[in-house]
């Protein structure tokens, strides 16, 4: 499509079209549309498409599109939704890919696909000569055949979001799988998992089944944009949700098996999953310059839930300069956000240090092995995480194909207000509790280690898919660098309890929950970006219960955090939030960070100022538990 011709003709023909100008004339306008905007050639469009089987003649069909041409579509809905049904299941029946229909007179669009024997409308458009772009962005994800998209925030959000029929079109396929698998056992825990994490985010129930969709939605996005990042084939289905494609490239903790790839129960699931890697694949995946996975999140909530939940997103320009202000020496410094969101911070602390490493004559592998060493993420939030740990690749760009291997990404999932620790005896082990059952049990020496944890669940996963005695996972592992006998005698009692889980349909989760359990460690001169000065050392010293960190790591955190800059005064402290943003506790005292823009104190500005009217934003359940956390946390 040249310039002229989007700037002169395209407001033409939006124009003409505007004015339901008749059958024939819509034919030829859109006909010029498909070739100019989206590369049809003549042989591509089929007019006049006879199917005799059904004794019945589309009026055009591009790619997986059948368009029915009409002169008044208000006044001739009633014969599209008669024969466009016919349309769309014969095209299917041929060639074994769904089909979406659009309906129109030049004036007025309907997109409609076929579920099971039932017409659903996707979304509706207007031809707009004042916004004469506007059409040609509804009608792209459905037509288009580009694959150069740039992955910006506005294009992945108008392409995959909200209004888009890409969203559309899944969202009805998961609610068709969803009330087919509801019962599960295993569908069933993973969902009751998912709203016991949400209640830990935002200390109130919130987990309704069409959130449990939608995030469902933006985990398969999320996730095949990671495979995508690494031109990795995106095939597989099952290979994409749980992280073995990324697992054959040596990389780990960036995608595994979690609460979201319940679809892959139903062969149905698995084609859902690969129409929505077909439209990620059009994105130019490689060179990101914002958190994308951010602003897809906020086309989709729905802003009056937004304001329930007291949400605000932290902007990429503001996440930058605060990098900038507060890593001084990025080759140096661990980063860690214990609450990172969508990962606005990590992405840009990573691209400070990729920079750093350039100017330094640093080959690629070693910025990328910096980064997994140096900077770190955790949040309570289950999708956020996800998005986190994406973002995170995303953020190492073209680096990624000189990295070292094995990489580990370093995000977890995990309340940075808790300890999931237990002393038994003289040895220690984290505990995972399981609904209406004994807690699982992980010990201590093998969780501290990232590596060593990863080879202890890959242990134990292995051990579970090939039915092995619990004894030979326990001898595997005792081959293990600074596993104890205890530990494997710990893992082998796991595996057995695992083994009666698979055997209830109630495994396929615990090796994810297992792992997300551990904490991220630090070393002396972390920059704890978005960690409020002298919060982890209250946290750890007064309440070790409380502390996210052991004692002595809090202590190296809120060290480092004063130490960016002397003379702040205590900051706000930060409740956990889902998407890049901390939003601010009542009841704290602050100071001023100068530059980084925020009147909330250097916590707060390490996260954002405070905006506007935000914390009557807040539900009032939300506040009063700030507040009362706020009190716990102070002196005295």
């Amino acid at each position: 499509m040249t310039t002229d011709w989007r700037r002169t003709r395209l407001p033409e023909l939006i124009a003409a079209l505007a004015g339901r100008p008749g059958h024939e004339a819509v034919r030829t306008a859109l006909a010029e549309i498909l070739g100019q905007a989206f590369g049809a050639t003549p042989g591509q469009i089929t007019h006049e498409l006879r199917m005799p089987v059904i004794s019945g003649r589309a009026d055009a069909l591009f790619g997986a599109t059948v368009f029915e041409f009409k002169s008044d579509l208000e006044r001739e809905r009633p014969e599209v939704l008669r024969r466009l049904p016919d349309y769309l299941g014969e095209q299917e029946r041929q060639h074994r890919r769904p089909f979406v229909g659009i309906a129109t007179d030049g004036l007025l669009y309907e997109a409609y696909e076929l579920r099971g024997r039932e017409m659903v409308l996707l979304g509706r458009a207007k031809a707009d000569p004042e916004r004469p772009e506007a059409l040609l962005a509804w009608l792209e994800p459905v037509l288009s055949e580009r694959d150069d998209l740039p992955a910006d925030a506005a294009t992945i959000a108008r392409e995959l979001g909200r209004e888009s029929l890409a969203f559309r079109r899944a969202e009805g396929r998961l609610l068709d799988l969803w009330r087919r698998l509801c019962g599960h056992p295993e569908v069933r825990l993973k969902r009751e998992l998912w709203d016991g994490l949400l209640r830990e985010a935002y200390g109130a129930p919130v987990g309704e089944d069409s959130l449990f969709l939608q995030h469902s939605y933006l985990v398969i996005v999320a996730k095949t944009i990671a495979a995508r990042a690494l031109d990795l084939p995106a095939e597989d289905a099952a290979a994409i949700l749980s992280g073995k494609a990324l697992a054959e490239e040596q990389i780990f903790g960036a995608v595994e098996a979690d609460f979201f790839d319940w679809p892959l129960a139903l062969p149905e699931g698995h084609a859902l999953v690969g129409q929505i890697a077909r439209q990620v694949a059009r994105f130019r995946l490689h060179a990101v310059e914002q958190d994308v996975l951010k602003a897809l999140y906020e086309s989709l909530m729905d802003p009056e839930q937004r304001h329930d939940l007291g949400e605000y997103y932290t902007p990429d320009w503001l996440a930058a300069k605060v990098v900038r202000h507060a890593i001084r020496r990025p080759l140096e410094q661990v980063v860690l956000d214990q609450a990172c969101g969508s990962g606005t911070f990590l992405f840009h602390a990573i691209r400070h240090l990729r920079a750093a490493a350039a100017r330094a004559g640093l080959p690629p592998a070693e910025a990328v092995a910096r980064a997994a060493r140096q900077v770190r993420g955790m949040d309570v939030h289950p999708v956020a995480v996800i998005f986190a740990r994406v973002t995170w690749l995303l953020a190492c760009g073209e680096d990624l194909a000189a990295r070292p291997r094995p990489l580990h990404v370093p995000v977890f999932l995990g309340d940075a207000l808790q300890w999931n620790i237990s002393a038994v005896g003289a040895e220690a082990e984290v505990r995972v509790a399981v609904p209406g059952e004994p807690p699982l049990r992980l010990p201590a020496g093998l969780a501290e280690e990232q590596e060593r944890l990863d080879a202890g669940l890959t242990a134990l996963a292995e051990g579970l898919s090939r039915d092995a005695p619990p004894g030979q996972v326990g001898e595997m592992l005792r081959r293990q660098q600074g596993v104890s006998e205890a530990d494997a005698a710990v893992v082998e009692e796991t595996l057995a309890r695992l083994k009666a889980l698979y055997r209830a349909q109630r495994n396929g989760i615990w090796p994810y929950v297992m792992r997300n359990l551990v904490r991220c460690d630090a070393q002396p001169g972390a920059a704890a970006v978005a960690v409020p000065p002298g919060q982890p050392r209250r946290c750890a010293d007064r309440q070790p219960g409380l502390g996210g960190l052991s004692p002595p790591l809090a202590r190296t955190a809120g060290a480092a955090a004063r130490r960016l800059h002397p003379d702040a005064a205590l900051g706000r402290r930060a409740s956990r939030h889902p998407a890049g943003h901390r939003r601010p506790v009542r009841g704290a005292r602050g100071g001023t960070l100068p530059e980084a823009g925020g009147r909330g104190g250097a916590g707060a500005a390490l996260c954002g100022a405070e905006p506007p009217g935000l914390r009557r934003a807040a539900p009032r359940r939300l506040r009063q538990r700030g507040a009362a956390l706020a009190a716990r946390l102070e002196p005295g």
